[in-house]
């Protein structure tokens, strides 16, 4: 063997090893310990605000960090009061859910508030009294059309709309503000309902009996909205600027690809004004949530919040009441560029006829309908009703049209999370 393949051999070996180190260095990464040395007993979540209640509190137990299981805290007895000696007792409305009355205490600026909780345990846990602040306006909320990494593997980038707000100038240098979203879209069906089959017969003018009625309206169910909360919260604040105001902070961001723009998007930002430890809670939080969204993430870890067991001071208690001010908040709606790529329905005609037939239609090879289905007994149960048929051109045929019973999702736009009662601001 010669001197050049020995050192060839030599240098093999040595990329191996590393190579071995590396693998073995990357297999570490993936390395999981789980702790529970520590029961986790109440939960906590709610708040007061100077708007008019009534004040929701949610408490529950939860086990484990790691594993969190929501546990309704039933039968409680549940108080919140103020500085000045003025207190409600909450009622328990749904499980675990306890509620101020209309009548009820109200929030007021200037004055400071608290919880007290008592179990049916006798376990007892309070908050500190903290002061209500004077809340902050919002100047404006805007969109623009920007160009960021994608959150999908499907494409390394993606154009949305980023969306920010701005304060107006404060009274006071330092402020600490949370943000919360509210969006709402507009949905809608891709067919008109043709016919409705519910389980009953009908005569016809002619004295023939059919299985199938005609919809009093075709777009019963073709216009619908949704409002929900957006689930990623936001802050900021005002300690290191020279003005006590905010311009232009980074609130969501949605894809122009995404379903809730392809008609028009309507975004409600409200905003709080909060004390210096909520914010510092929050933030945690925050950093915590987006912590165990990456490959290589934290494990979960306790964050302390403002209520405290005054039977075991030891026991840790999660969650936290906040106390914030509030003004009404402002609502900015947009629609997409026109050229715009849109979000493409699963709902379309090659989808009823080419290879990319979704699942869940009958039947699924061609989508179309036979009446005598019906006789065949094919829906006979109550909780398949009521089915919607329509009617759509058939490409590259003599025929006009054909009934098919595609997804009822494509027909019925409730079935995608929306409400057919339009916001009276929606047209403004």
């Amino acid at each position: 063997m010669t001197v050049k393949m020995i050192k060839f051999m030599k240098i093999k070996l040595l990329m191996a090893f590393l190579s071995l180190i590396f693998i073995l260095s990357c297999v570490e990464e993936f390395k999981i310990e789980i702790k529970n040395d520590q029961d986790y007993s109440l939960v906590i979540e709610g708040r007061i605000t100077n708007k008019p209640g009534p004040y929701i509190v949610k408490l529950s137990t939860s086990t484990s960090l790691a594993f969190p299981e929501f546990v309704p805290l039933t039968e409680a007895i549940v108080q919140i009061a103020d500085n000045e000696g003025n207190s409600e007792t909450l009622t328990e409305v749904e499980p675990g859910i306890y509620k101020t009355s209309e009548s009820g205490i109200r929030g007021i600026i200037g004055r400071s508030y608290k919880i007290m909780i008592q179990t049916k345990t006798g376990n007892q846990y309070e908050s500190e009294f903290e002061e209500l602040l004077a809340p902050v306006g919002i100047e404006s909320v805007t969109a623009k059309s920007e160009t960021q990494f994608a959150q999908n593997a499907d494409t390394d980038y993606e154009e949305g709309f980023q969306f920010y707000v701005s304060t107006e100038t404060s009274v006071n240098p330092s402020n600490f503000y949370y943000w919360e979203l509210e969006e709402t879209y507009e949905i809608r069906s891709e067919w008109e309902i043709v016919l409705i089959y519910n389980g009953h017969q009908y005569g016809n003018d002619y004295g023939d009996i059919r299985n199938f009625r005609s919809p009093s309206s075709r777009d019963t169910l073709f216009y619908c909205w949704n409002t929900q909360m957006r689930d990623k919260k936001f802050t900021n604040n005002t300690t290191h600027f020279s003005t006590p105001k905010i311009n232009n902070s980074p609130l969501s961001f949605v894809s122009f690809t995404d379903e809730k723009l392809k008609y028009k998007y309507s975004l409600l930002v409200n905003q709080l004004t909060i004390s210096e430890d909520t914010y510092t809670y929050l933030n945690a939080l925050f950093d915590q949530d987006a912590s165990q969204e990456g490959l290589y993430s934290n494990q979960p870890y306790h964050i302390q919040g403002n209520v405290i067991s005054k039977t075991k001071p030891e026991e840790s208690v999660l969650g936290y009441f906040i106390v914030a001010g509030m003004q009404n908040g402002k609502r900015l709606t947009v629609v997409l560029p026109p050229q715009t790529k849109k979000w493409k329905s699963p709902c379309n005609v090659d989808a009823l006829f080419g290879e990319e037939t979704p699942e869940g239609a009958f039947p699924a090879n061609s989508y179309s309908f036979s009446f005598s289905d019906i006789d065949r007994g094919y829906y006979r149960r109550p909780e398949d009703w009521p089915i919607y048929i329509t009617s759509i051109p058939v490409p590259n045929t003599e025929r006009d049209s054909i009934i098919v019973m595609p997804l009822q999702s494509c027909l019925d736009c409730t079935k995608r999370s929306g409400v057919t009662n339009k916001p009276d601001y929606w047209d403004q």
